[in-house]
């Protein structure tokens, strides 16, 4: 299922390489037992202020690592002023396991959950977006909790 360019197994830039200092990076357990791993990127008006009251859980495309997809991470919380949580699926950057139909789906409610429970962004709207593979992890996602937005694009072939 994953499509890996040289080096994304064992090489996953970080925010701070463009210019996202306040973040973290997070380690997760799933219900399976597989270690996976985010980043929660926190947008704030100013370095002692709340995060913003949004929250976007990035579900991404299938070639590639989560640390591919910061570039565009950045512009969506600077332009539309939200915290970003990116998801690395297993089998994906320095995710552990090998990725599925379900498995991406356990990953993603894994993150989701990371978020719910986060003593700051657990009470922010969220909203899930999705590209490519993770536009389906995004959609089923969405499906299962009632009154999620969801965003997703370069998901559907005519």
């Amino acid at each position: 299922m994953a499509s890996m360019p040289p080096g994304s197994r064992t090489t996953v830039d970080e925010p701070s390489k463009f210019a996202m200092q306040d973040y973290a990076s997070v380690a997760m357990r799933t219900v399976d037992g597989v270690r996976i791993t985010g980043f929660a990127i926190f947008h704030r008006a100013s370095p002692s202020d709340s995060p913003a009251n949004i929250t976007l859980l990035y579900c991404h495309a299938n070639a590639g690592n989560m640390g591919h997809r910061l570039p565009l991470a950045s512009r969506i919380k600077n332009l539309a002023g939200v915290n970003v949580f990116m998801l690395s699926y297993r089998g994906y950057g320095l995710s552990d396991g090998t990725p599925s139909e379900k498995g991406l789906k356990i990953d993603a409610q894994t993150a989701l959950d990371w978020i719910l429970n986060h003593p700051e962004l657990g009470s922010t709207k969220i909203i899930v977006y999705g590209q490519s593979i993770g536009g389906a992890v995004a959609i089923d996602l969405a499906a299962r909790y009632k009154g999620y937005q969801i965003l997703f694009r370069d998901n559907l072939k005519y």
